[in-house]
């Protein structure tokens, strides 16, 4: 334990001498510890915004004008200017302004950053809002909303991420960004100028009638998919989510999609009917309309109770089983597939 708390004690050190200079063009003071119990209320006063430390904590909020190294506290971090290294705080971490809330729907303006510079290195982790006004290289970890006005060159995880341009990859419910040369990885998917958006219909040995919407980036999209299909006189409506690429710059895309499967209803309660499905395509352009065929495997794991005495568990959708297993409470089939239809831009 000794041993652990003088390398704790030997890294802070150097930290701090690392730390210690502020980045080009800045004029803060350097102050190398602040304690505050407020913003405004601690060892630098209200003029905090004129320095910058290495490390920084508050009981409750704590703001400075810069932080190289560890900014702590129990609800809200703010820097005026930067912060290289990492803010820590229970709800929300900021640097430069506030966001405004319409910048989740709208254009960022391209001219508001602080300054040239990048204004985060590091990590911010909030749990419900982290913000940069300006660019950041590093990391945000949001229990809810992460924005950058300026370029995201890393990582954006939360429920809902924004940044101007991402060069990095953007996870969460929803992602929006002006532009992106990176990857999105959500259910729904916004990049302004450049995204990739597309609609298809196809017919397919498991599903006669088919629909999905793809959105995101070339490099990453997500997908909405609907299927129909009539099997052994029964109805069976499938509702899916996936993820797709493109595998080479010929027009041929990889689909990973999972289904809930339901049976003569739009929706079966009490049971577990998942069809996973893998689709490998190739699209022939025409201009806004392509065409669309491929092939599929399809794996299909489903629990539904008997309907009747005698019955084998589990709905029967497989056309050809290329295997099939059947024990006392599911059933699993695998089947090759094909599929044509077409893609709309």
């Amino acid at each position: 334990m000794k041993k652990f708390l003088l390398s704790i004690a030997a890294l802070l050190t150097m930290a701090a001498d690392g730390f210690s200079q502020a980045p080009a063009g800045t004029s803060l003071e350097y102050r190398p510890v602040q304690f505050s119990v407020t913003p405004g209320l601690g060892s630098n006063g209200k003029q905090s915004e004129q320095f910058y430390t290495s490390f920084s904590f508050g009981v409750l909020g704590d703001k400075s004008g810069g932080v190289s190294g560890l900014q702590l506290s129990g609800l809200i971090n703010r820097n005026h200017s930067y912060a290289k290294g990492l803010q820590l705080a229970g709800l929300i971490n900021t640097i430069g302004a506030l966001p405004n809330p319409l910048h989740l729907a709208y254009r960022f303006n391209p001219d508001s950053t602080v300054s040239p510079e990048v204004n985060l290195e590091g990590l911010q982790l909030g749990g419900i809002l982290n913000s940069v006004e300006g660019d950041a290289n590093g990391v945000q970890i949001g229990g809810v909303i992460n924005t950058v006005t300026g370029v995201l060159n890393g990582l954006q995880l939360g429920a809902i991420n924004r940044t101007r341009h991402s060069k990095g990859l953007q996870i969460g419910v929803i992602n929006i960004a002006d532009s992106s040369s990176g990857a999105t990885l959500g259910v729904v998917n916004i990049v302004r100028h450049g995204g990739y958006y597309r609609a298809e219909l196809w017919a397919g040995e498991t599903f006669l009638a088919n629909g999905a919407l793809k959105m995101g980036t070339q490099k990453l999209y997500s997908i909405f998919a609907l299927g129909w299909g009539p099997h052994e006189g029964k109805h069976h409506f499938g509702y899916g989510l996936g993820l797709g690429f493109p595998v080479n710059p010929k027009g041929m895309f990889l689909d990973v999609l999972i289904y809930q499967v339901n049976e003569n209803r739009f929706w079966t309660n009490g049971s577990s009917n998942l069809l996973e499905q893998v689709r490998l395509t190739k699209e022939r352009d025409f201009g806004k309309i392509a065409l669309l065929y491929g092939a599929t495997l399809n794996v299909f794991v489903s629990n539904r109770k008997p309907l009747k005495t005698g019955e084998d568990p589990g709905m029967k959708l497989e056309p050809w089983p290329l295997f099939e297993n059947i024990s006392r409470q599911s059933r699993v089939a695998v089947w090759p597939g094909l599929n044509l239809g077409i893609r709309v831009k």
